[in-house]
Formats: structure tokens, sequence, C-alpha cells
């Protein structure tokens, strides 16, 4: 059986959906499900890029996360081993970038929360240890970076000055 001939028996004509047939549409203009069904997912799949697009704000609130690690004499430790500072950033950086390119940290506590707090290949969680202060969760430790960024000045990026170490 010849192609056209099983088309239009699938069909019931031979366009089958390609929006255009002489004998149904002689000006080609008439939708059909097979374009609406494009058009919608079209729709959808932007709405959804849209809904996760990062604004300006929560991009320089990441980048003063990542630069408040990178610039503090804190270590951190991923999966079981301690790292410097430089090494800290240098890695949450790439972790973000891989987010940030599928639309994936479009906030700062998404950031935390997909790249900074645990390891994707472990699961371990990701610490922090400053000088002068007991281990935490690095989750733990950006959160109150990103509050004291917040509250430093309103529309600024940069972070406040950590408070003194408490003696002991």
């Amino acid at each position: 059986m010849a192609f056209r001939a099983r088309l239009t028996r699938f069909c019931g004509n031979s366009s089958c959906g390609s929006g255009f047939s002489p004998d149904r549409h002689p000006v080609g203009a008439e939708a059909t499900p097979t374009r609406a069904f494009a058009f919608g997912t079209f729709l959808l799949l932007l709405a959804a890029g849209a809904a996760d697009a990062q604004t300006p704000p929560a991009q320089n609130e990441i980048d003063s996360l990542i630069s408040a690690l990178g610039d503090s004499d804190c270590r951190f430790e991923r999966n079981g081993k301690w790292y410097g500072a430089a090494d800290a950033k240098a890695h949450l950086q790439r972790k973000y970038d891989w987010l940030h390119k599928r639309g994936l940290a479009a906030t700062p506590e998404l950031f935390i929360e997909r790249a900074a707090s645990r390891s994707s290949t472990s699961g371990r969680p990701y610490r922090v240890r400053c000088p002068g202060e007991a281990d935490q969760a690095s989750a733990d430790w950006l959160q109150a970076q990103l509050r004291r960024l917040r509250a430093a000045a309103p529309g600024s990026a940069k972070l406040a000055p950590s408070p003194p170490a408490p003696a002991r």
C-alpha cells in the first residue's frame, strides 16, 4: 500500500494535520490541533523560563555570598576534607555556574539549598570552620551571611563586617 493511501486511510484525508490541504483549506489559514499543541507548549516553556529568571539583586546576593566565603579566614569541609577559602569559593562558583545555566538557582536561598549545603556526589553536608567559632553547617553559615547582607543596606550587595568572635 502506498504511503499516501495509508495516510488517507489513517487520517481520513491525505493532509493528516499538516495544516494545509487544498481540498479542506483553500487558504491554508486554519490552525490544526498539532499547531495549537506546539504553540501551547511553547508558551508554557516560555512562562516556566520566566518564572526561574534570576533578578539582578539575586545575582548580586549570590555573588556576595560566594565572595564572603572566599574572602574569609574560614575553612570549608567537603566530603571529609577541609579546604581553604579560595578553593571553597572556586568550588561553589562552579556549582553555581552549572545551576545558573539551567535556571535552577534563581534566588540565594535556592543557591544555598542546591549548591552550597551538601555534596551532589556523596550527599554529605558541607561544613564551615571559622577562627574562634564552632564548626557549623555551610547552609547555616551562608544563611547568616545572607541575613547580614540584607540587613546591611537596602539595595546594597555588600556584606556588613562580621561581628567579632566571642572571647573564650
